[in-house]
């Protein structure tokens, strides 16, 4: 039959993974030799364990045919059962293999070596980063609970968003034991874990709408290269207001990397490379940061750009994506179960829509500068938008006047000096008794799903297969719906 799947394989592939994480289990228990981070994992093992194999449940028992060759979850042509699968099958396996390398890696860099002591500094910078919007506290409300991170070493820096746990696994890069500079990178990860955490998801769907746009006289979508981006828009603008100065510097030098044909390139989850510098020099404008230091970061970037030959006239359109990234097809709300293909499939959903307007780069900068304005209220603290941690607008160094690039370095050592005065590896961290990780039940997690859309279990599925963006940042793939 059409969609059906082997439920046999599947359910082999479910007890495949959870005998690894049995082991894991047993790896970090309390009885098993110590290392840092032991018990915090042994909490993460024991909180993905039984929400991974009913996660894993929910969808091969709903779509496996029942005596009437019915299935209880509708199938989907966008998104069909094996593919659906195969994702919660990535999902779970990319997160064991996390597990395994933090593991793996907290043994090797033991507490005395360069390496355990800089992922113990990443540590206590995510929570001190993440902080700012997750404050230690006894509350009940899930949202609100305390937040524990663990960091572990990757080729680029990288954030796993789980929905399993109140828990934050990011990655660094390597180069952070010799660049201190790359730490920074931790800021845009933490802004991931606050878009999916901080955020509800009426708040979300209600960004992507404002971002998306319409026309009054159509109804048709505008700008659904800004859609597609409002997830990065929202860790960048986070990663800004947290990092200030250092944080506009490290990112010009990040995009720096970006080969001049990919520069403006849209690549359809991330902005393009040569407009996200201008992202964080908007919000230090937004902080009140002298405007000679934000001049010289300006100019710094548009004569790289020159040097790359990646000059934009204001006029100039942009080759934006013309399509947002697919969505669950209007059929889903039929709440009467069938194994019959949906008549709205891809092609259909994208010959319905007409091809946004041309944009400029003078429009887009535009654009985005008005839904970063957007977001305002969430980077408030005591009604006052957040500050850089490591310098104030006042204490941040200004480049000196000349072409020679050695004139910004100042404002990276403010950074790398604060970490090394207020995030010492070596003393003692006592962590607050309220500093627990508290895994969730899944049924639980799928009720309150259950709350905020329409239609019965049946037909919502796609709310539960996204997963309150459990998939991966960085190397891994797009979220969340290509993990």
């Amino acid at each position: 039959m059409p969609g059906a799947i082997d439920s046999q394989q599947w359910n082999k592939r479910k007890e495949a993974l959870d005998n690894i994480l049995t082991l894991l289990a047993e790896r970090t228990a309390p009885n098993a030799n110590d290392f840092a981070g032991r018990a915090d994992l042994h909490e993460v093992v024991l909180a993905l364990q039984p929400f991974a194999k009913a996660h894993f449940d929910f969808f091969i028992t709903g779509f496996t045919p029942d005596d009437a060759n019915k299935t209880p979850l509708l199938i989907n042509t966008i998104y069909p059962p094996e593919h659906v699968l195969r994702a919660v099958e990535t999902r779970i396996a990319v997160d064991t293999r996390v597990i395994e390398q933090i593991i793996g890696q907290r043994t090797i860099y033991t507490a005395d070596t360069e390496g355990g002591r800089i992922l113990k500094k990443a540590d206590l910078i995510a929570r001190e980063v993440l902080s700012l919007l997750f404050p230690r506290s006894d509350s009940t409300d899930e949202k609100d609970r305390a937040l524990t991170v663990l960091s572990y070493f990757e080729r680029v820096s990288v954030i796993r968003v789980v929905p399993y746990a109140n828990v934050a696994l990011i990655g660094i890069p390597y180069s952070t034991m010799k660049v201190p500079q790359d730490f920074l990178a931790i800021c845009h990860e933490a802004g991931h874990y606050a878009y999916w955490n901080k955020l509800n998801r009426t708040e979300r769907n209600g960004h992507h709408d404002a971002a998306f746009g319409k026309d009054e006289s159509t109804d048709k979508p505008r700008r659904p290269w800004l859609d597609n981006w409002v997830e990065e828009l929202f860790a960048d603008v986070f990663g800004a207001y947290v990092g200030g100065a250092a944080m506009a510097l490290d990112w010009q030098d990040i995009q720096a990397l970006t080969a001049p044909t990919e520069l403006l390139k849209d690549d359809g989850d991330h902005p393009m490379p040569f407009v996200r510098p201008e992202i964080y020099l908007h919000v230090m404008e937004k902080q009140g940061f002298p405007s000679g230091i934000i001049s010289a970061l300006r100019t710094r970037w548009d004569k790289y750009m020159t040097e790359k030959g990646a000059t934009l006239t204001p006029a100039q359109p942009l080759d934006l994506k013309k399509e947002s990234r697919p969505i669950a097809p209007e059929p889903l709300e039929d709440s009467t179960p069938s194994t019959e293909a949906q008549p709205t499939s891809a092609a259909a959903q994208q010959s319905a829509r007409v091809a946004p307007p041309a944009v400029t780069k003078t429009e887009a900068l535009t654009q985005i500068k008005a839904f970063i304005d957007s977001l305002d209220e969430h980077f408030k603290v005591s009604d006052s938008l957040i500050q850089p941690l490591w310098t104030t607008k006042d204490t941040t160094p200004i480049p000196a006047a000349g072409e020679d690039d050695s004139r910004f370095q100042p404002i990276y050592e403010v950074f790398e000096d604060f970490i090394a005065d207020n995030f010492n590896p070596d003393a003692e961290v006592v962590k607050p008794a309220s500093d627990v990780i508290v895994g969730r039940d899944w049924e639980k997690w799928v009720q309150d799903i259950e709350k905020t859309v329409k239609g019965t279990r049946t037909n919502h599925w796609f709310d539960v297969f996204v997963a309150e963006g459990w998939t991966s940042e960085g190397p891994y793939g797009q979220p969340p719906y290509f993990p």
